[in-house]
């Protein structure tokens, strides 16, 4: 039933086909009770996307916020992808002779009235509740492993969607909030959505379970019990529900952390080693003679900066020049001047600090690295000159063993991403950066509706394949902003996702020349190929930002 044809080369669904022979009647844990609550939200939830769909399209010409529009535009594509997959899916329910006609028609006719009677700020409040109420199932189907990958065709398309589902509800609260509506309006219309869901599983819930008793289908007492007990008992799905559906009542929901938020938090939070086999890889063929990688990657271990892309030759001297210019340009974002005590976190093999060395005079400069084989070769590439004074240190990026108030500057190119935490990161920078000192770092920053694809980069078995090591793009600008608000810095913010893009190429090219296992030489070339796409279409944006600290705000 499960086959890798069904997806692309970026585990998104190509087509549903669906082998109905090997997939059981009762195919949520083999229960009719929960299994007739999944059919049910199955083939009413393709109505909800396409009242979503055209709520949506209705009210966006009045959105003037160009980011929340252009968000909005993914979020409407991903809503049609989902309707007609949800589609494709009752359609196998049909061969089942489950009556799916009848609650189509039903779901139809109410959903139709709802668009004709609802002004545009009540729509979006019924999108709103709608996508919240997915949110927290989803949530609750991830939490309790409802749907285990990789066992039944069925489990992956809803296993799928529910990660994609975790980032509308923040958006459509936003959206909520762009047209103006209040919270009476919304608690109202999610008290409807309530009724209305209620409804429906008690409607058609008996019409399921006729259905089975006349096509003789086995249907045992104790799975009804084991049913009610799952759903009801001292810690059912149902009482895990009640917490997270009142938060919806809170005057201020949305605009405390998002549950998505934790998650990725705690995720994070389990990356307390570092494994990066790319590392491993340049640090092997730096010791052989003739290394393609000797110029590239031998001082600059980071993407290039491509002032005019279409100029970019691809040669090693050309990647080498691109990676000066990519530190160049970050220095230059942090007004680095002479006579100023410089930090440079995870320096690798000391690229930056060397530029450093040779551009200004009277510095202290600071390398930090937790791998200590990056930092004997920092140690070799860099010689103190222009009355500079060069350390390099062996410590972890989240907890530096660095004196308060001690740096002008810290920066931090193209390595955030690999730290276990970016709050505890922030948390130590302030401490040890000086009143009116900056934070330069780099990142790739996703979409908000490209971050459910970021967050499964974390899972267990893509850090096992990940030629690339624990990668964490999750943080949007949004999450940045709220980080530099806490912690009290002004954020400036410059995109150079264009300049970058020739890197993919000659970092392809570059995988062909290396000794490396196999299995990690087509995973880089995938991954490459996957984020030169969503690198060009800004899904997942290369971004300089700097953060300056208020003078009178406080570590």
């Amino acid at each position: 039933m499960y086959s890798a044809n069904n997806f692309d080369n970026y585990g998104k669904f190509k087509k549903i086909d669906w082998d109905t022979q090997s997939t059981p009647v009762h195919w949520l844990k083999g229960e009719p009770i929960l299994t007739y609550l999944g059919n049910l939200y199955i083939i009413v939830t393709a109505y909800i996307e396409r009242f979503t769909i055209t709520a949506t399209k209705s009210i966006l010409p009045e959105i003037k916020d160009e980011q929340l529009k252009q968000e909005l535009n993914f979020f409407i594509n991903e809503e049609i992808s989902h309707a007609y997959q949800h589609t494709c899916v009752t359609n196998h329910l049909k061969k089942h002779e489950y009556p799916v006609n009848f609650i189509e028609k039903y779901a139809g006719i109410f959903f139709k009235i709802c668009l004709k009677i609802m002004n545009k700020k009540s729509k979006i409040a019924f999108v709103l509740a709608m996508e919240f109420h997915a949110h927290e199932l989803s949530l609750l189907a991830l939490k309790n492993n409802l749907f285990p990958k990789n066992q039944l065709r069925i489990y992956d398309f809803i296993w799928w969607h529910a990660i994609e589902e975790l980032s509308h509800a923040d958006l459509c609260f936003r959206l909520y909030k762009a047209t103006g509506g209040g919270y009476f309006r919304r608690i109202l219309i999610n008290i409807f959505f309530t009724c209305f869901s209620f409804f429906t599983a008690f409607l058609f819930m008996p019409i399921f379970f006729y259905t089975d008793l006349i096509k003789h289908r086995n249907i045992k007492f104790k799975q009804i019990k084991y049913a009610l007990v799952y759903l009801f008992g001292v810690n059912g799905l149902f009482w895990q529900l009640v917490k997270p559906y009142f938060r919806f009542y809170n005057p201020s929901y949305g605009t405390e952390k998002t549950i998505l938020n934790d998650l990725i938090d705690k995720d994070s939070s389990l990356a307390s080693s570092v494994s990066l086999p790319y590392f491993d890889v340049i640090i092997s063929e730096l010791t052989k003679k003739n290394s393609p990688l000797a110029k590239s990657f031998g001082q600059h271990t980071h993407w290039g900066y491509y002032s005019n892309p279409k100029l970019a030759t691809l040669t090693h001297d050309d990647f080498y020049n691109a990676a000066c210019d990519l530190t160049k340009k970050v220095c230059l974002h942090a007004h680095i001047e002479n006579k100023q005590a410089i930090l440079d976190v995870g320096c690798g093999f000391g690229g930056t600090i060397s530029y450093l060395n040779n551009t200004f005079t009277n510095m202290a400069l600071t390398g930090i690295n937790i791998d200590l084989r990056q930092l004997d070769r920092a140690k070799v590439n860099t010689q103190p000159q222009n009355n500079n004074q060069i350390q390099f240190i062996e410590g972890n990026a989240c907890d530096m063993p660095l004196q308060d108030n001690t740096f002008d500057k810290i920066l931090a190119t193209e390595c955030i991403f690999h730290f276990p935490s970016r709050p505890a990161f922030f948390k130590h920078a302030n401490r040890v950066l000086k009143p009116g000192g900056t934070i330069t770092i780099t990142d790739f920053v996703p979409h908000m509706i490209f971050l459910p694809n970021c967050w499964l980069l974390n899972l267990s078995i893509a850090k096992r394949l990940n030629f690339f090591g624990y990668c964490n793009f999750n943080y949007t600008l949004r999450r940045y902003r709220k980080l530099a608000k806490q912690y009290g810095f002004e954020m400036e913010v410059e995109d150079i996702s264009h300049n970058t893009l020739p890197t993919y190429k000659y970092l392809q090219k570059l995988s062909k020349m290396v000794s490396v296992r196999w299995h990690y030489r087509s995973i880089s070339r995938i991954f490459l190929l996957g984020m030169r796409f969503i690198t060009w279409t800004r899904l997942l944006s290369y971004k300089i930002i700097t953060f300056k600290k208020y003078n009178n705000h406080g570590s």
